[in-house]
C-alpha cells in the first residue's frame, strides 16, 4: 500500500477517533466473524461503532489525539469500539459479549478525559443504565418533598376529621 493511502487511511480514522467520545479496546482471540457481526449490531443499535484495524494504524491516528495513552493497550489482536452516546451502555454491550465469547477480553478504554483499564471498565458495565440513574436522582430529590407533602396532609385530615366529628355531636 502507498505511503498516500495510508496517510488517507490514518487520517480518516483519526476523524473517526475525534468524532467519538470515547474509545473501549479488547483483546480477540478464537472471535468468529459471525459473533464479530453480532458485537457490531449490538453496539450500532445504541449509537455506537465497532472497528479492526492495524494496530500500526490505529498508534499513528491515536498519537494525533488526545487519546494518545490508548497506545500502550495495543498490542496483539485488538478491537475497538466507538462511543458515541452513553459509555455504560457500550461497556454492557461489549461485557455481555465478553461474556459469551471466551475469546474476547477487555483491555481498557479511554473516556471523559481519562484512561481506564480492562477492570474499570468492567465495573463501567455493571453500572445501571443512564435513565435509571436519573431516575435515582430525580426520586432522592423528591422523596423529602413528598414527605413534607404527607405530613401536611395529615395535620390537614386530622383537622378535617375534628370538624367531621364536631358537627355530628352538633347535628345528634
Amino acid at each position: 500500500m502507498a505511503t498516500i493511502e495510508k496517510q488517507g487511511i490514518i487520517n480518516q480514522f483519526t476523524r473517526e477517533i475525534e468524532d467519538s467520545s470515547g474509545i473501549f479496546l479488547f483483546r480477540f482471540n478464537n472471535f468468529s466473524a459471525q459473533n464479530a457481526d453480532g458485537l457490531r449490531t449490538s453496539l450500532s443499535e445504541i449509537g455506537s461503532g465497532y472497528r479492526v484495524v492495524k494496530n500500526r494504524i490505529f498508534r499513528r491516528a491515536l498519537s494525533n489525539t488526545q487519546m494518545g495513552q490508548l497506545r500502550d493497550l495495543v498490542d496483539g489482536s485488538i478491537g475497538m469500539a466507538f462511543i458515541k452516546n452513553d459509555p455504560a451502555a457500550t461497556a454492557k454491550k461489549i461485557h455481555d459479549c465478553c461474556k459469551e465469547n471466551e475469546g474476547l477480553q477487555m483491555a481498557g478504554g479511554w473516556f471523559a478525559g481519562r484512561l481506564f483499564s480492562g477492570p474499570e471498565v468492567e465495573v463501567i458495565a455493571a453500572l445501571p443504565p443512564r435513565q435509571v440513574l436519573l431516575a435515582k436522582v430525580v426520586s432522592g430529590i423528591a422523596a423529602p418533598i413528598c414527605g413534607l407533602v404527607n405530613v401536611l396532609k395529615g395535620n390537614l385530615t386530622a383537622l378535617v376529621c375534628t370538624l367531621n366529628s364536631i358537627r355530628e355531636k352538633k347535628d345528634s
